[in-house]
């Protein structure tokens, strides 16, 4: 990505929707112990997720605000815990769905 100040948060939008598609493709058809066994699906899935929060972070107060379907502090919470190492479950949701939220709601935010 590019230098954050320069970028327009549309484009985080654009980044948030293309990592969601990812976690999507790669989570297709497997089941969650697959999912742990397989750590490049596992590392890659968890990489994405942290991209689409701090993606979120980008994302104006006045946006995020006005779209209050969106869960941006828990998908920026969620991004917060996996870079701190807290992987083992604790966010309650999984991977898919909170990929799916994403996938399902920025459009929601686009003017």
């Amino acid at each position: 990505m590019s230098d954050p100040a320069q970028r327009e948060w549309r484009l985080y939008l654009d980044d948030m929707v293309d990592f969601a598609g990812k976690v999507l493709a790669y989570t297709d058809g497997i089941d969650q112990a697959g999912f742990v066994a397989n750590e490049i699906i596992y590392d890659a899935t968890l990489r994405n997720l942290e991209l689409i929060g701090e993606a979120a972070t980008h994302i104006p107060d006045a946006i995020r605000t006005a779209h209050p379907d969106i869960p941006w502090r828990m998908i920026v919470a969620t991004r917060n815990r996996l870079i701190h190492g807290m992987t083992s479950g604790q966010s309650g949701q999984t991977n898919r769905e909170q990929a799916n939220e994403v996938m399902l709601s920025p459009d929601s935010a686009r003017p």
